[in-house]
């Protein structure tokens, strides 16, 4: 999933972008006992994009610890990670805060999660009405 990023967006709200991306992933992870590996994978990937967002704030955003109103515009992510120990650790702290989120908002919602998975297991997909329908369902349990 891809968001626009928004100008006026807080850290706190781009904390909250970091769950979303990692949310289909724990979800795989406590409802179907594994991960795998598509959510990773390639530059479009939510695992990604849930780096990405962390090195921008760290980086571009003024969210990052001493160096917090210097502007670096991170081009190569892999090489800068690699090479800068504390900049990796900074960021790979954002996305297990952002996981461990994900863990306690899916855990405090796992029955209507699994109200979700059935339906799209029975169904194959899950969209238009059909989604509609099953979200309108939930009512005030939805998670989302």
């Amino acid at each position: 999933m891809e968001q626009p990023l928004e100008q006026e967006a807080t850290e706190d709200h781009l904390e909250k972008m970091l769950v979303i991306y990692l949310a289909g992933r724990v979800a795989e992870e406590q409802i179907l006992g594994n991960v795998v590996a598509g959510s990773g994978g390639d530059a479009r990937s939510d695992l990604a994009m849930a780096t990405r967002l962390a090195v921008d704030m760290e980086t571009k955003f003024g969210f990052g610890g001493d160096l917090s109103l210097v502007y670096l515009d991170v081009k190569d992510i892999a090489w800068t990670l690699l090479s800068h120990k504390e900049l990796a650790q900074r960021v790979n702290a954002r996305l297990c805060d952002a996981e461990m989120e994900a863990r306690n908002l899916i855990s405090r919602n796992n029955a209507e999660i699994e109200i979700v998975v059935d339906t799209l297991l029975t169904n194959g997909t899950l969209e238009g009405e059909l989604l509609k329908s099953v979200f309108e369902g939930l009512g005030s349990r939805s998670p989302i």
